[in-house]
């Protein structure tokens, strides 16, 4: 599974969010999100992406092309319609106040044990963003990281969603 850095911004009268997702300038490659979740906390909100290209689930991270900011999905993400089994809290609750931590993971075999995993590890989903954004942590095996590193963000706001966010 593979980790890819997301900017962009929701709107609470609507309830969707729109996130654009680093890749590759690279006109042969097709990628989409397939399934979203979310996995919103006491405390936190949070929607995990689960996205697959073209290209055999090919590692986008070691391109030695241009990455842009890319809105893989045209339509924005519907934040009322997408599954909350992982999750403590609905996201009709967003303000404009919140912030919206977006994970694009990249994988056409997903296992949704992770998200299992990471709900019944408590961890916080800024630790788990931090973790994932400044490491080449691979998940192999589906591991919840447990250390905090300090956050900073490899290309746009590292998967921070806000009200008036952008790239």
């Amino acid at each position: 599974m593979k980790v890819y850095q997301t900017c962009g911004s929701f709107d609470v009268a609507s309830l969707t969010a729109t996130a654009n997702t680093y890749l590759p300038n690279d006109k042969t490659l097709s990628c989409k999100y397939i399934k979203y979740y979310n996995i919103s906390n006491s405390t936190e909100f949070g929607v995990f992406g689960v996205m697959t290209d073209n290209q055999g689930n090919k590692d986008l991270r070691s391109t030695t092309l241009e990455v842009i900011a890319t809105q893989v999905n045209p339509q924005p993400i519907d934040l009322i319609n997408i599954s909350s089994v992982y999750a403590t809290r609905k996201l009709d609750t967003l303000t404009i106040k919140n912030s919206l931590y977006f994970f694009c993971f990249h994988d056409d075999a997903f296992d949704e044990s992770y998200l299992l995993n990471l709900q019944q590890s408590k961890i916080s989903l800024k630790a788990l963003l931090v973790a994932l954004n400044n490491s080449d942590f691979e998940q192999e095996g589906y591991v919840i990281p447990t250390k905090l590193i300090p956050f900073v963000p490899k290309k746009g706001n590292g998967g921070i969603l806000t009200a008036n966010g952008s790239c």
